[in-house]
């Protein structure tokens, strides 16, 4: 299958559950659930072609399909508590019937970003050719955008 070498598609992993702070991507901030501000900061992205929200939750699965978001759902094998962000985002993006050059994520938990950041990190990304994106604030703690080369998942 051949794909368009700037395409990039938003994957957005949001777990129904948790075990420290139980139902927390579900909590409401300003009226609206805490996972949904990060799908917020990348529906305004004009690179990014489709967006995805990973879950394993009825409320969120329903959540996001009122508001035109596509669902990958994630079977008993990947709702472990402990999960790798990075497992999770790479089973989804296997599950898709299209190839991408770019995935695009925000943690569920991190309703801080803006589009501007988004937009800067699938700049960087493509100027630089790196093979994965990060934001970091000002004291060096990541902050939960990430941008990733597809072909990393293949990698790992």
């Amino acid at each position: 299958m051949k794909i368009n070498k700037s395409s990039v598609v938003a994957i957005i992993a949001v777990k129904g559950n948790s075990l420290r702070f139980p139902k927390k991507n579900l909590k409401l901030i300003n009226k609206v659930p805490l996972f949904w501000h990060s799908i917020k900061c990348i529906i305004d992205c004009k690179a990014i072609k489709d967006i995805f929200v990973a879950t394993d939750s009825t409320k969120v699965k329903n959540y996001c399909l009122k508001r035109g978001i596509k669902i990958i759902w994630r079977g008993p094998n990947k709702k472990k508590h402990q999960e790798q962000f990075f497992d999770v985002l790479k089973y989804a993006y296997g599950t898709l019937d299209k190839s991408y050059n770019y995935v695009v994520s925000v943690l569920a938990n991190s309703p801080e970003h803006k589009t501007e950041q988004v937009n800067n990190a699938i700049k960087m990304i493509k100027t630089n050719k790196f093979q994965e994106v990060r934001s970091y604030n000002e004291k060096g703690e990541e902050t939960g955008l990430f941008a990733f080369r597809s072909f990393i998942f293949e990698k790992r």
